[in-house]
Formats: structure tokens, C-alpha cells, sequence
């Protein structure tokens, strides 16, 4: 059979399965209209010399076996592999920017054009291009950190289309931990936040200060006006006298989280208000002492524990604290943050401390945030179809963002960019995960030690 009949075949041998599948979800009345249409348009083609097999070789296997009373809608939609996976939200003027690549073909030279104009800004070349065995095409990835002007760009390869659009700008990171805290204060007035967001609040602002501002100029940064409004809400008079309470019906471990929350908001506040500092201990010792007796070995009555310790002193807070030697959280990733936090306060005090425990804990500390930023590359894998959680990729980025407070790592640093460009878009799907109301504290301590750093950048290059 020549290769001309051979396709010619081949093709009628496709319409043929086609017909078949067609036939089967048409109800019967329609049926016969159905095939004189098929065999009148197979027999055109055939006279008009188009190459086709001729209406025979189409219509000899053409069987009705059987009939549906209603067509067959369901599909499954093909997953849709991206050529161009960049940063949805965009890269900050003087950061580190990159591009990944992945197509049926080897890449050739990429283009980035400004998207109003089309203009060509800059070219490059991919690197460490190869054959991935896992995703069955080649993959590379290119960095354009050199291109610092401010725009709208996307870029685009003969191999593999045009990436999404993307920003660069200049504060990049600021803006985006101003944005984003300002819909959390917000909230925060308005009693929308959870102790646990509070909590997270409350520790962005120790670690990094200079990423908030005092945009009323009254001395006091506004995070804390805003927390202190947040407090206002549970307060509650009884006969006169103010009483402190985690809201009717709360259990114990909220009423201790609260008491973690007066305490530390009491530590943060004394340069600011002494007064009202004194007024935040008294009402945490209070609620801690009321709750006590009906409290159990948790992750609440630790942070609590260790917020107190740090702020009051006591005996019986620092003694009460080592019989959490051996504790570890159970459950979900939102209890080992609250660990790790309370870790973190211990560890800080001024106090006479364990330092034993403080050593055990600062191991493990370390040594899991290097283990992920040993294998970060894996874990942000850009050609993986499945991607992972977003909770679990905020869980590995806040312990190496606690790493990186305590040592400043360069390396962390990165790993933590990292982290926020493929939560942003930067992954096998073009999935930006930012948006939404969901993980916005997590998302806020990762954006706070850039926003912190970009600044610093800023400032040096002018």
C-alpha cells in the first residue's frame, strides 16, 4: 500500500471510530438523516480528488449496536502544561529575577517586551537546559536580574509562546507587605482577626520593626494602636471593675493564648505607654491565674507560660516551663507555628533560662531549616503537574524565615524569595496562590524581611 493510501486509510479509518461514537449518543430518529449526510459528504470529497479513502473503506464498519436518550456532555479537560513560568505578581527592581522554561523543543534565545509597546528590552539565553525524564520535555531556566527599569513586560520564546505579564518595580516587596497589612489592621480594628493571626502580628512586628510605620505620627507604631483596639474588644465590665476575658464560651486554651497575647503585647508596648503596658500584665497574670487550674499540658499554656516569664518574671512561670522539655505539638501546622513562637520568646529572655533546653531547641530549629533549604529546589519543584499545599510550603517558609532572624543567612534569604515567587506564580501551573483572604499573616512574615531588605537595597543604590 503506497504511503499516500496508507494515511488516506488511516484517516478514514479515524472517522470511522468517529461515526461510531457519534451514532452511540444521537437518539435513534436522527440516526438515519445522520449517516445519508455522512455518506453524501464522503462521497464529495472522494470525486473532488482531495486524497481521501473512498466512502467504502469509511462506511463498511459502520454498525448502530446501540443508542442513548440523551447526548454524553462529560469531558475531561487536559491539563495545560505553561512554556514560561515567571512571578505572576511581579520582581523587585534590584532583586534577583529568574525564568523557567519547559517545551517539546530545544529553547532557543528568549525576548522580554514591554506589553503596551511590544518593544524588545532585553534577550538572553537558557542554561542548565536538559531532557527531564519526569515531565517528558526539555527544561532550563534564564535570569534576567540585570533588567532593573521599571514596567509592564512579558517575555516570549519561538519554542514556547509568551509567558504571563509581570511587573518590575521599584519597593516591590513594601508594597506588597503595605497592601497586605492594611487589610490585616483593618480587620484587626474590627475585631476580624483570630488570636492565632494576632499572635503571628504581633511576632512580624518584634522581629522586624522597621517594616511598619506611624502613619498618624503619634510616636507609637500603628500595629500597636491597632492591636490595642483589638484587645478593647475583649474587655468587659463587671460591677465597675474591668475584668479580662477570651469571649463567653471560649475554652481554656483560648483564654490562654489571650493571656499570651496581653503579655506580649504588654513587652512590646512599655517604651511606648508604660501605663498601659502595667494595665496588659495585670489583666494576662489574672486570666492566666483564673484559667490555670482547669489548663493542661498544651501548646496555649506554653506561649503563654514563656510570654509571661519574659514580661513579669516569676518563679513559678520559669519552673512551669521546664516540664515542657520533652513537648512537641500535635496536629495541625497552625500548633507547631505557636511552638515554635514560644520557642523563639524563651529563647530571648533576658531571664535566667534553661539553656539545655534552649540548646535542644535551637538545634532542631536549625537543622530543620537547613534540611529545607538543602532540598528547597525540590520542594519548588517548577515542573511539577502536582503542586504542593499552600499551607505546607507556608510551614517550611516561616521556619526559615525563624532561622533567618536569628542568623541573618544569606542563604535563607533566598530560599524565602524562593518560596514567595512560586507561591506567586512561579510553578508548574501559573498558579498564583496569593490572592485570597486565606494565610495572610504567614504570607506577612515572609514578605516582612524582604520589604525590611529591599528598602535597605534601595537606599544604598541611591
Amino acid at each position: 500500500m503506497k504511503l499516500r493510501n496508507r494515511f488516506a486509510y488511516a484517516r478514514g479509518k479515524w472517522y470511522t471510530v468517529r461515526v461510531k461514537k457519534v451514532l452511540s449518543e444521537v437518539p435513534l430518529k436522527y440516526c438515519v438523516k445522520l449517516l445519508l449526510f455522512a455518506l453524501c459528504a464522503l462521497e464529495t470529497v472522494y470525486l473532488t480528488g482531495c486524497g481521501m479513502a473512498p466512502a467504502e473503506a469509511v462506511m463498511t464498519e459502520t454498525t448502530v449496536t446501540a443508542m442513548e436518550n440523551s447526548p454524553v456532555t462529560e469531558y475531561e479537560v487536559p491539563f495545560y502544561t505553561p512554556g514560561l513560568m515567571v512571578d505572576c505578581e511581579g520582581y523587585s527592581c534590584f532583586g534577583r529575577k529568574e525564568v523557567f522554561f519547559q517545551g517539546n523543543r530545544l529553547p532557543g534565545e528568549f525576548r522580554i517586551l514591554e506589553k503596551e509597546t511590544g518593544q524588545v528590552v532585553y534577550t538572553g539565553n537558557f542554561v542548565d537546559v536538559t531532557y527531564n525524564e519526569k515531565v517528558g520535555m526539555y527544561t532550563g531556566s534564564a535570569d534576567f536580574s540585570s533588567l532593573q527599569e521599571e514596567g509592564n513586560y512579558y517575555l516570549e520564546c519561538d519554542e514556547s509562546g509568551e509567558s504571563h505579564p509581570f511587573v518590575i518595580q521599584k519597593g516591590m516587596y513594601e508594597t506588597f507587605f503595605g497592601d497586605l497589612y492594611r487589610q490585616i489592621a483593618a480587620d484587626c480594628e474590627e475585631d476580624k482577626l483570630t488570636p492565632e493571626e494576632v499572635i503571628t502580628l504581633l511576632e512580624i512586628y518584634e522581629w522586624y520593626p522597621g517594616a511598619f510605620s506611624d502613619e498618624d505620627g503619634d510616636k507609637v507604631p500603628d500595629v500597636l494602636n491597632s492591636l490595642k483596639r483589638w484587645v478593647e474588644f475583649r474587655e468587659v465590665k463587671d460591677e465597675g471593675e474591668r475584668n479580662t476575658s477570651a469571649g463567653q464560651g471560649e475554652n481554656t486554651a483560648n483564654a490562654m493564648l489571650y493571656s499570651a497575647i496581653l503579655a506580649r503585647l504588654s513587652y512590646l508596648y512599655q517604651k511606648f505607654d508604660a501605663g498601659y503596658a502595667a494595665e496588659c500584665l495585670k489583666m494576662a497574670t489574672e486570666l492566666f491565674d483564673r484559667t490555670e487550674g482547669e489548663a493542661q499540658k498544651s501548646v496555649e499554656r506554653f506561649l503563654a507560660l514563656t510570654e509571661l516569664y519574659r514580661a513579669a518574671g516569676g518563679k513559678k512561670y520559669g519552673e512551669a516551663i521546664l516540664a515542657y522539655a520533652d513537648f512537641s505539638p500535635q496536629g495541625e501546622e497552625q500548633k507547631e507555628a505557636l511552638f515554635i513562637y514560644a520557642v523563639m520568646t524563651y529563647m530571648s529572655t533576658h531571664r535566667s533560662s534553661n539553656m539545655d533546653m534552649c540548646e535542644v531547641w535551637m538545634n532542631s530549629l536549625m537543622d530543620e531549616a537547613q534540611e529545607i533549604a538543602n532540598d528547597y529546589t525540590g520542594i519548588l519543584d517548577p515542573f511539577a503537574e502536582k503542586l504542593p499545599e499552600q499551607a505546607e510550603l507556608l510551614k517550611y517558609a516561616m521556619k526559615v524565615s525563624c532561622a533567618n532572624y536569628i542568623m541573618n543567612n544569606h542563604q535563607y534569604t533566598r530560599v524565602g524569595e524562593d518560596f514567595l515567587h512560586y507561591l506567586m506564580g512561579r510553578n508548574g501551573k501559573s498558579e498564583n496562590m496569593y490572592a485570597g483572604e486565606e494565610h495572610r499573616t504567614e504570607y506577612l512574615l515572609l514578605l516582612a524581611p524582604m520589604a525590611v531588605n529591599e528598602k535597605k537595597t534601595e537606599q544604598k543604590g541611591e
